[in-house]
């Protein structure tokens, strides 16, 4: 009787919204419904607050691995499907499944159920007790209203996520070459004009795409047609389609949530990648016996290999410590340190020149035992005494390669075909790759992992680098 009777009080708020009249609601009656229900759900969340404080800080991370992944665009198509029927059966909204207008609030449902989310872990840590919601505001731009450009959208974009320190130099570089690419597509219409037929005519042309096109001599300098039409030109990669995709996603996404503009164009616009293709080209750890050649091969005793300091230690602090190259490349000799004892590597971008892949990246990783024997610390001093402030000297700065281009090269191309293990899974990343298999196997926690080689509180270390060694 009770659900009968929720039923029947909701279907008469429905139709008081929709009027007394029957005429069927317009879409911005059912999206502006939509925002009240969730409104309320803010409402509540306040009240429980009030009686109960926040909720458990293990609930508050869930909320935020699903926030991610939705600003990733990385959750399945229709995930919220479920939830969003129970709503519309709960107040017999007559909206057909399929419909156009199906589709646009089962998305609309989606970014509500996010925003909520995201209102929850909000209030919960901060105490931030307001939020800016469609039912409140109703400021979505309407027609008759001229949105940003792309160009000058995704400037906002980018400027919003530097200022934030979200997003590294690098990372603002790659996404740039994205945005520049969307609007050598579209053209540098209004983004409130792109649709998703738009959106699959990008996924459809970039499928169509030469790898590396403004490089390679058969493409470049060419227009975008002409390149597509080039006969014989490797294709881009599906992997690089859907990095490509996944930042058009997450600009729109972000216009959408500042109510730049009304909807998503590139929600669920994505392509399939081929697991076999990942696994072939994914990188993989050295073994055991690769390892004891490559020291033998390096080590100050027995390394008639090298001739230069950066191709005895950075392999070799690459090897005990997990950072990535240009982490190691980019060392100064203050960042060999002693904290609380230790002797640790600041492994920071304080510097000139110095870049971070991720904030997660900025840590401190305690030198090891191996490397205090073989004389690192000897090694340290040395340059310090000459007056030097980087660790090797040697190496130059290039914008595109950062200060690795020069130890990647002599050790992907010399020293591992030297040694007659090289092959496209084996690089001078798979250092990291085996430091991080070697902890995981050998029962170290996970989140210690993580901490050890800057990365995110995702499960990227399980899923990348967990592999057999």
């Amino acid at each position: 009787m009770a659900v009968v009777l929720s039923r029947m009080l909701a279907t008469a708020a429905f139709a008081a919204v929709s009027g007394s009249t029957g005429k069927a609601m317009t879409i911005d009656e059912l999206r502006a419904l939509l925002a009240r229900h969730f409104a309320s759900y803010r409402i509540k969340h306040k009240e429980q607050f009030a009686k109960l404080g926040p909720r458990p800080e293990v609930e508050l991370e869930t909320l935020e691995k699903l926030i991610s992944l939705y600003d990733r665009n990385e959750l399945v198509a229709g995930w919220n499907r479920g939830n969003f029927e129970e709503y519309l059966a709960d107040r017999e909204m007559p909206v057909a499944k399929g419909s156009p207008e199906y589709d646009t609030l089962l998305a609309e449902h989606a970014r509500e159920t996010i925003e909520y989310r995201r209102f929850v872990v909000a209030h919960d840590r901060q105490g931030v007790p307001e939020y800016a919601s469609a039912a409140t505001t109703l400021s979505i731009p309407t027609k008759g209203t001229r949105a940003p450009s792309i160009s000058v959208l995704a400037g906002e974009y980018s400027s919003f996520n530097t200022k934030q320190g979200l997003w590294t130099t690098s990372t603002a570089k790659e996404r740039e070459n994205s945005f520049r690419l969307l609007t050598e597509l579209l053209g540098d219409r209004p983004s409130g004009e792109v649709t998703s037929d738009d959106a699959r005519l990008v996924r459809n042309t970039l499928l169509d795409m030469p790898s590396n096109r403004n490089k390679k001599l058969a493409t470049k300098g060419l227009d975008i047609g002409q390149q597509l039409s080039a006969a014989n030109a490797p294709k881009m990669q599906p992997r690089t389609i859907k990095k490509h995709l996944q930042t058009f996603y997450s600009l729109f996404e972000w216009a959408t949530r500042e109510r730049r503009i009304e909807s998503n164009p590139f929600a669920g616009i994505t392509v399939a990648i081929n697991p076999r293709v990942v696994e072939d080209t994914a990188r993989l750890p050295f073994s055991d016996d690769q390892l004891a050649r490559i020291v033998r091969a390096i080590t100050p005793t027995n390394g008639r290999a090298v001739n230069k300091d950066y191709q005895r230690w950075g392999p070799l602090i690459g090897m005990f410590s997990g950072a990535r190259l240009n982490e190691i490349c980019q060392l100064e000799v203050k960042d060999v340190r002693q904290v609380d004892g230790i002797w640790c590597f600041d492994l920071n971008d304080e510097g000139d020149s110095k870049s971070l892949k991720t904030s997660s990246a900025r840590r401190l990783v305690p030198v090891h035992s191996y490397l205090i024997d073989l004389g690192l610390l000897e090694y340290v001093e040395s340059v310090r005494s000459s007056g030097k402030t980087r660790l090797f000297d040697e190496l130059s700065f290039d914008p595109k390669n950062k200060w690795g281009r020069a130890l990647s090269r002599w050790f992907n191309e010399k020293l591992l075909v030297r040694l007659e293990i090289k092959n496209k899974q084996l690089t001078f990343h798979s250092l990291r790759h085996t430091m991080v298999n070697r902890l995981l196997n050998a029962g170290v926690e996970e989140a210690i992992v993580k901490a050890v080689v800057g990365h995110k509180s995702d499960n990227v270390t399980q899923q990348t680098y967990n592999r057999a060694g």
